[in-house]
């Protein structure tokens, strides 16, 4: 497993975020390397929809990307069955140098451990008996014998640091590895530890810690994909790292593509095509260029979609917050920013009903009030953007309130403004806000 390369987009991810990843995977794969798209969280309706669309699985959710035990040599073993004689599980043990063999049932699940210690003490035991009873060793299941409760082992996906900690507390020379359904994988000891390798993680759509998956402090950053300003993310060694002004990831992944003389496949072309539509709002954000209007002219013909027309479907797919909770519907498109030691949040919410917002507005706002008081943030701003009309509701709340109207220009009512022509957080929210707060 330690081959494989990940490749994700940040936390709370949009559209350009989960396509950028899936395609960037094929490109690479193409190319030869095994990589493996994978989230940091669900998915919203828009890309729901867009997946849907072109009949492309979701990635694999993954939580963290600290060392596990599957980032570990393995040792090989081979588990013996309860009815296994005590003499042949002493021979096991004594030609392949363990001190303990993994006892299974039929279908491989761990069931028992039969250690030298164990077999060696029911000997002695019975050599004292008489001495007909020398041979019962010899005849007798190793499940007379074997550890049947309070086994230690570790299932494969199980923290290195965890690990560290029950081998700390435990004493035993090996501990067997399991898989989800408890089948034995192999054996792990203390010496094992030495060989942890770190995961290999490409970065697509974003390049702060704040906004990556947790414990990538303990992975191995190999590349950054992305189109906003430059964070905190610091390696060892020098890295591919690609930044670009313009509207999507996903142009820069497609360019990948075509630079290499590789053609994405059908349903990749498509996926790249609504990851552009969706985060330039089919070229009505600011964050345009003429770069990402000739690449979706490109990847459209590949894809045989209309982009105008799908665009229509994917908006309306997306912008409904029908069944969404308040707390959904913050956190669908939320961002963390650090600015002159102000604890920002940004979230986006793109709907062409801002009238059915109006109905869960007030919920909205006290799970806005919650997340400030209770993740410590100085301030948190909710963009309601009116796809049609091309603007910004900037709802806000937290104890820097005053910023909005150094950074804007407005005054807010009752905690929220409307400002027209706003519709790119990158573009046009942070910019001004960090030149406010610094």
């Amino acid at each position: 497993m330690n081959d494989v390369v990940y490749i994700t987009g940040h936390k709370n991810p949009d559209t350009d975020s989960i396509c950028s990843s899936i395609a960037y995977a094929e490109f690479k794969n193409k190319m030869g390397v095994n990589a493996v798209p994978i989230r940091l969280g669900d998915l919203s309706n828009e890309t729901k929809f867009v997946l849907d669309y072109f009949g492309v699985k979701p990635q694999k959710l993954v939580e963290n990307v600290k060392p596990q035990v599957s980032d570990l040599d393995i040792d090989s073993v081979n588990p013996i069955s309860p009815k296994t004689s005590l003499k042949t599980a002493w021979a096991m043990i004594s030609k392949n140098s363990v001190k303990t063999l993994p006892v299974v049932d039929d279908s491989g699940r761990l069931i028992g451990i039969a250690s030298k210690s164990d077999i060696a003490s029911y000997y002695m035991d019975t050599l004292d008996a008489n001495a007909a009873a020398k041979l019962i060793p010899q005849n007798t299941p190793v499940d007379r014998v074997m550890k049947k409760d309070d086994i230690v082992s570790f299932k494969i996906h199980d923290l290195i640091d965890n690990v560290k900690d029950v081998m700390l507390k435990t004493r035993y020379r090996n501990y067997p590895v399991v898989d989800s359904e408890n089948k034995v994988i192999g054996n792990i000891s203390r010496d094992n530890l030495k060989s942890q390798k770190k995961k290999k993680i490409i970065l697509v759509d974003h390049n702060e810690r704040a906004q990556s998956v947790y414990g990538l402090e303990d992975a191995e950053i190999l590349e950054v994909l992305d189109h906003h300003k430059i964070g905190d993310i610091q390696t060892g060694s020098p890295i591919y790292f690609r930044n670009e002004p313009i509207g999507c990831t996903a142009t820069i992944v497609a360019s990948r593509f075509f630079e290499n003389g590789i053609k994405p496949s059908q349903k990749t072309a498509g996926l790249l095509c609504a990851a552009i539509i969706s985060d330039t709002l089919l070229f009505r954000s600011p964050t345009s260029t003429d770069i990402d209007k000739s690449t979706l002219k490109k990847l459209s013909a590949i894809a045989d979609i209309e982009p105008e027309a799908f665009s229509t479907q994917m908006f309306k797919a997306g912008s409904s917050l029908e069944g969404k909770t308040p707390e959904e519907i913050l956190n669908q498109d939320f961002k963390v920013f650090n600015i002159s030691k102000t604890k920002l949040g940004v979230g986006q919410v793109s709907t062409m009903d801002t009238e059915g917002f109006k109905t869960v507005k007030d919920d909205v706002v006290k799970s806005m009030e919650f997340k400030c008081k209770d993740e410590n943030f100085d301030l948190i701003i909710l963009m309601v953007t009116n796809i049609l009309k091309s603007g910004s509701e900037l709802i806000v709340v937290g104890e820097q309130k005053d910023v909005i109207s150094r950074a804007f220009g407005v005054n807010l009512k009752d905690g929220s403004v409307y400002v027209p022509g706003i519709l790119s957080r990158k573009k046009q929210v942070i910019p001004p806000l960090t030149a406010a707060l610094s």
